[in-house]
């Protein structure tokens, strides 16, 4: 009985087919192995990831869906490209939930959301010094993540993923600047990010939207590299 429970737990946990094809093809675009305005056939992704044909399309219902992919019949997918009218709307969307959500935090004081914007902090940290775009950008995407989820409203927090999937494209370059290796735009956030956390430390409403604004005006004028 014993071993069929764990075999039946191990049966859940396994991801689909067509979660693998979804979780390979998502990484890449939000990485740039997949460029904007790229075309993904059917057959690379089954053969990147050994599956048929049938879940590679299951998986590109799912990206076309979060507005990631443009299906092109008897062709593929084409990547889609983040206009400048959508990255700046996507930022003003992120200012009004952003801005919501420290009031909401420091209002109602989270025993655990200092301690957590501070771990998060210190991953984005050694990203920076192992210089690891995607990692400082998924350390930095849960930062904020935990701000809002301390909202306690999970509508709010499944709208916000979404905007943070499609702004992940707009920052992929956020490590160099013109083509060349260049830190600074990281390195001057974590003043923004150290600024967010004392004001959540203190209990200081006002001082908190300010960092937050702040933070995402610097954000604004960093995604214009991109």
């Amino acid at each position: 009985m014993d071993a069929m429970t764990s075999r039946d737990r191990g049966d859940r946990a396994a991801p689909s087919a067509a979660d693998q094809v979804y979780a390979y093809a998502k990484r890449a675009i939000l990485t740039r192995r997949y460029a904007p305005n790229d075309l993904i056939t059917e057959g690379e992704l089954a053969a990147a990831t050994g599956v048929s044909r049938t879940p590679v399309r299951e998986a590109l219902l799912r990206l076309q869906g979060e507005g990631l992919v443009q299906l092109l019949p008897k062709r593929g997918a084409l990547v889609v490209a983040v206009s400048a009218a959508e990255a700046a709307n996507i930022l003003e969307l992120r200012r009004l939930l952003e801005l919501h959500a420290i009031r909401a935090a420091v209002s109602r004081p989270h025993v655990s959301l200092v301690a957590q914007l501070t771990g998060e902090m210190e991953r984005m940290r050694a990203a920076i010094k192992d210089g690891d775009a995607f990692g400082y950008v998924s350390a930095d995407r849960a930062f904020h993540r935990a701000i809002i989820a301390a909202t306690g409203n999970s509508l709010l927090a499944e709208f916000y993923e979404s905007l943070r999937d499609r702004q992940v494209r707009m920052s992929a370059n956020l490590f160099e600047a013109h083509g060349e290796p260049d830190l600074s735009r990281p390195i001057a956030m974590q003043t923004d990010h150290q600024a967010i956390i004392d004001a959540v430390q203190k209990g200081a409403v006002g001082e908190a939207e300010a960092a937050v604004a702040l933070h995402l005006d610097h954000a604004a004028q960093t995604f214009r590299y991109a």
